[in-house]
């Protein structure tokens, strides 16, 4: 190998090994600097990120989901390929000792050898750029937003000071939601005539039933309609046209009680299909907060609900509500079980039916070995973040829930 090239190769190397370095030393520096990390959240990332989304975009299906089976096999061959190449030149090693005076075969030996060598620096140059880019665009895209300000100092919410009627008064507000949502009003005769030809009519409630798309494409587009419609009033939520991808394992996902993910590396948001439509579309909405880089799970969760209660579509403003009864109701129910019985008890019967929906989805994948070992690996990932709460922070959604419906409701005083 000549020096220029010795040296070409020596320089990619360290250029493949500085950045992410340099990213990784800048989050050990500036962390706990919210401002400096809200800056690159707001002001740097989207550029970085539009041209790595605007081609997964334009991709029908989930490349995450392809790379997950495909790059394994390739790197898999790669590395078998080199293992044998690394066996054959070693006993060629071997053989060369008893020509050593045969300069023809001496000089194919080297040959040989130089060819394993470039091949080998090529490998490893492949092998070392793909972990630089997953590492660097993983703290980029996602790993950075951990250390942006909360959505709570955003919106200038108090999670911190609330009590039990807190949580019993927004459970109320979203059972009396859900209501309205799965109801019609009509009125009807309550009796005969008057002497003036006038009658008494009577309100009844009917049943009103909501159906959602038969199609991920168009259940996917009311989470993002909801987020167009929600950054009309929220700019931070603005930015680029998102994209949600459909896993087509869907079904062998649910073992590992996944129900959706955001993939950083390629800047994809996929769902988990095989649940029913409310929590799909609602994992959808959560998926696209993280395209938005809002890291932790609360306030995805949260964002989740506030665009898809935002939107102009009954069906996302349902979704909306169902999910956070779930997260609201779970709290209440260790808090005071008689008002959580009193409540669930004025659910619709289709709030009641898609509840039972998802405990049915939950109990039948849950006590899986890998379902747990994959909420175990979940949890360590989000603690090694930063954020100490692990998967209970999924939960903690309800701070914010609260907190929300009390601003509402100083809104309207």
């Amino acid at each position: 190998m000549s020096y220029r090239k010795y040296f070409l190769f020596v320089t990619k190397l360290a250029v493949i090994i500085a950045v992410p370095l340099f990213l990784f030393c800048l989050l050990v520096f500036k962390r706990g600097d919210t401002e400096f990390f809200e800056f690159l959240a707001t002001d740097v990332t989207p550029f970085i990120a539009w041209p790595i989304r605007f081609i997964t975009n334009l991709l029908p299906f989930s490349l995450t989901e392809l790379l997950a089976w495909l790059l394994p096999l390739v790197l898999a061959y790669k590395l078998i390929y080199w293992l044998i190449y690394t066996i054959i030149r070693f006993a060629a090693s071997w053989l060369a000792l008893f020509h050593l005076f045969n300069r023809s075969y001496i000089r194919k030996w080297q040959e040989h050898n130089l060819n394993y060598c470039r091949y080998t620096g090529r490998l490893l140059l492949v092998i070392l750029f793909l972990f630089s880019y997953a590492f660097s665009s993983y703290l980029l895209f996602h790993g950075y937003n951990f250390e942006r300000e909360t959505l709570a100092d955003k919106l200038h919410y108090d999670t911190q000071h609330w009590q039990k009627k807190d949580l019993k008064q927004a459970s109320e507000i979203v059972v009396e939601k859900l209501n309205k949502l799965c109801h019609l009003e009509s009125a009807v005769d309550a009796g005969k005539a008057s002497l003036d030809r006038s009658a008494s009519r009577k309100i009844i409630m009917e049943d009103k039933k909501i159906i959602f798309p038969d199609s991920d494409e168009k259940l996917f587009n009311l989470a993002v309609n909801a987020y167009r419609l929600a950054a009309r009033k929220y700019e931070f939520l603005a930015g680029q046209t998102l994209k949600v991808k459909a896993v087509s394992m869907s079904h062998y996902w649910s073992y590992t009680l996944t129900n959706g993910m955001y993939m950083p590396l390629l800047l994809e948001a996929n769902v988990n299909v095989a649940q029913a439509a409310p929590f799909t579309l609602f994992s959808a909405a959560h998926e696209l907060a993280h395209q938005r880089f809002f890291a932790h799970e609360d306030e995805a969760n949260f964002l989740a609900f506030l665009t898809l209660s935002s939107s102009d579509d009954e069906r996302a403003v349902y979704a909306a509500y169902l999910n956070a009864w779930i997260y609201l109701a779970n709290d209440l129910y260790k808090a005071d079980k008689t008002v959580f019985l009193q409540l669930y008890r004025q659910l619709p019967p289709q709030a009641k039916k898609d509840v039972k929906a998802a405990n049915d989805y939950y109990q039948r994948y849950s006590r899986r070995p890998i379902s747990q070992k994959s909420q175990n690996l979940n949890d360590t990932f989000i603690r090694a973040n930063g954020d100490a709460r692990g998967i209970v922070s999924y939960d903690e959604v309800s701070k914010l829930l609260i907190a929300y419906f009390n601003e509402q409701l100083k809104e309207r005083k």
